[in-house]
């Protein structure tokens, strides 16, 4: 997907994954959905992407996704409940997260 907010685009193809939850459902099942959260390669910018189904007005369901900017506190927030212990270090390095690497010396 690719979305400009503020002048800038924000583009899930050329973006690096940090993150990503793909639906064990078939796309047709009305409890499909995806999500993930990346950051664009300039500007080391995170935003998080969600593709959802939804209820049209005639009944039918069809895709909406979206993209939405975050902060790396934000993120992190998102990360801990929804990432697994080994990809959350990975991208945020280490059992104190986000929050560790801004308030510390280091």
């Amino acid at each position: 997907m690719k979305k400009i907010i503020n002048g800038k685009t924000y583009n899930t193809k050329t973006a690096d994954v940090l993150c990503f939850f793909p639906s064990n459902l078939d796309r047709s099942d009305p409890e499909w959905d995806e999500a993930g959260l990346y950051r664009e390669k300039k500007t080391g910018q995170l935003f998080y992407y969600a593709a959802d189904k939804i209820a049209t007005r005639d009944g039918s369901l069809r895709v909406e996704e979206n993209i939405t900017l975050v902060s790396w506190e934000e993120a992190d927030e998102w990360a801990n409940e929804a990432m697994c212990a080994k990809d959350y270090e990975r991208i945020f390095g280490g059992a104190g997260g986000y929050d560790y690497y801004e308030n510390s010396d280091q």
